[in-house]
């Protein structure tokens, strides 16, 4: 009888981690300012967990034109996003749009990035949720992988 329960409970206890990540996290829109190179930029960003995530072409909008820049594209053959750096960023972003406010669920996304630099080509894992569509990451994992640094004043 004791091993009916033990095995019940530790049923109980594994499936109750699945729900509570099935879920998502609380992602609240940050208020934090972002200035690149000294100048003030209008960026959304969300706070998950404490840290703050930014979307990608957001991103590569702000330090377009800096040794930082790189492009952001897709790969359908090997259904990845893709960052070529050292590359001007021409796409779309959402740089200087009224900021979003609240809290939204975010749900974890796929943080598989392919990253080419000078006909190289590597897979990275970075931390990424989804939000209303659209993949959100880390933004110190952005600054390593692209070669730029990120601070706190």
């Amino acid at each position: 009888m004791k091993k009916i329960i033990a095995f019940f409970m530790t049923t109980v206890i594994v499936c109750s981690m699945g729900v509570t990540t099935a879920f998502g996290a609380t992602a609240k829109a940050s208020q934090d300012k972002v200035a690149v190179n000294g100048q003030q930029i209008k960026m959304q960003a969300y706070n998950i967990n404490g840290y703050n995530y930014f979307k990608l072409r957001d991103v590569a909008a702000a330090v377009n034109h800096s040794p930082a820049s790189f492009y952001v594209g897709w790969d359908a053959q090997k259904q990845m996003i893709t960052m070529d750096l050292g590359f001007p960023y021409d796409g779309s972003s959402d740089l200087g749009k009224p900021f979003v406010t609240g809290t939204k669920t975010a749900n974890p996304g796929n943080g598989d990035v392919l990253v080419m630099k000078n006909g190289t080509e590597k897979v990275v894992h970075l931390s990424a949720y989804n939000i209303d569509g659209h993949n959100y990451f880390k933004l110190r994992d952005l600054g390593e992988v692209a070669g730029f640094e990120v601070g706190w004043d």
